[in-house]
């Protein structure tokens, strides 16, 4: 539910899946803030098929007009076009094509995922020069193929506004609704669990909660194979160096993690200049290191207490923002954040705990 309430991607539906979602929503608006069984009457009009419920959706469907959009008609077509060039040989053809198609595109994923079709078919006559475009490619879209010799690494910025300032402009950017950003928010929350088969998840909703909260964010791991999972900047050259180990289910914190944890501070160390000072941390159930670990005496720990804690406070803080509808009031996130212990100088203090070794 949170992806259609995100970046537009409700317009990527069919016309219909819009009307019904349109639908839906004005029939729940006329039972918000009343009671749950108002909400529940509702619910059965769709659940028990009533004639009225159906008649008017049915109506509401027979009305559309069903049209391709033009931009995905058109690279459909180009990408069609550049196959038939590249079976009869014209491999330059076809390259042409998809770079035409590629620059005329505004879509910065896109753009990359055309970038990289384009250097597939480079790659038949010229491997280096597709290795190149590869690079290029990634700079759009960092869920592609990585050319050989690797990516050069972007630091992430220190923040150039006031955390409130941007917690702001990023909530008011990204959802244009209040009660989307509290679906989203949830949506968030929810994925920071220890549990099995979710690191993924784990580190994209680390990536999201820290843009939210108005810090600037990364994933190193996943965009240059190098470096922590994530990488906070928090304000006044201040990064939290994060490796995340929401899988983990032993009693004690192992070489190999600490190792890893040391080896990513030891990465940002050489990536950004003596200015710039970073707190290691693991989240990790236990606060422990096995014996035959030797982590550097500035690691701290999120264990499951302090996550739920952050997970309370965070989701506590949207709710608020979100209630009185004060996204766009500066001052009052400041005040917030501050309440819900979320700036910058809050989380290492009071999300964190030492290691035991």
């Amino acid at each position: 539910t949170s992806t259609i309430y995100t970046d537009n991607a409700i317009d990527n539906f069919s016309p219909a899946t819009r009307t019904q979602m349109n639908i839906s929503e004005s029939v729940t608006a006329q039972v918000a803030d009343k009671p749950a069984s108002e909400l529940e009457q509702l619910m059965d009009y769709c659940l028990l098929q009533d004639s009225q419920w159906v008649g008017y959706s049915k109506g509401q469907l027979a009305q559309l007009t069903y049209s391709e959009r033009t931009e995905s008609k058109s690279i459909k077509l180009s990408l069609y076009e550049a196959y038939l060039a590249a079976i009869r040989g014209d491999v330059y053809g076809a390259s042409r094509i998809i770079e035409a198609t590629a620059n005329a595109c505004n879509d910065n994923a896109l753009k990359g995922y055309l970038k990289q079709v384009l250097a597939e078919y480079t790659n038949i006559n010229d491997e280096s020069q597709a290795q190149l475009i590869l690079l290029n490619a990634n700079t759009y879209n960092q869920r592609l193929l990585k050319p050989l010799s690797g990516l050069s690494y972007t630091k992430v910025n220190d923040l150039t506004q006031e955390q409130a300032e941007q917690c702001s402009s990023y909530l008011s950017g990204k959802f244009l609704l209040k009660n989307k950003m509290i679906i989203f928010a949830n949506a968030v929350i929810d994925d920071l669990y220890f549990k099995p088969k979710s690191a993924n998840k784990f580190e994209a909703a680390m990536d999201s909660l820290a843009k939210m909260l108005g810090f600037n964010s990364q994933r190193p791991e996943l965009a240059y194979n190098k470096g922590p999972d994530n990488l906070w900047s928090i304000g006044n050259q201040q990064y939290l160096v994060i490796e995340c180990k929401n899988e983990a289910t032993s009693d004690t914190i192992n070489k190999s993690y600490c190792n890893q944890l040391n080896g990513s501070s030891t990465w940002f160390e050489n990536q950004y200049d003596f200015t710039s000072q970073h707190t290691p941390i693991m989240i990790h159930p236990s606060v422990k290191f096995e014996y035959a670990s030797s982590p550097k005496p500035t690691i701290r720990i999120i264990n499951e207490q302090k996550l739920q804690e952050l997970r309370h406070n965070a989701l506590s803080f949207f709710e608020s923002i979100s209630t009185n509808n004060e996204i766009n009031n500066v001052d009052a996130i400041r005040g917030k954040l501050a309440t819900y212990k979320l700036r910058g100088q809050d989380i290492v203090e009071h999300y964190t705990v030492p290691f035991k070794a």
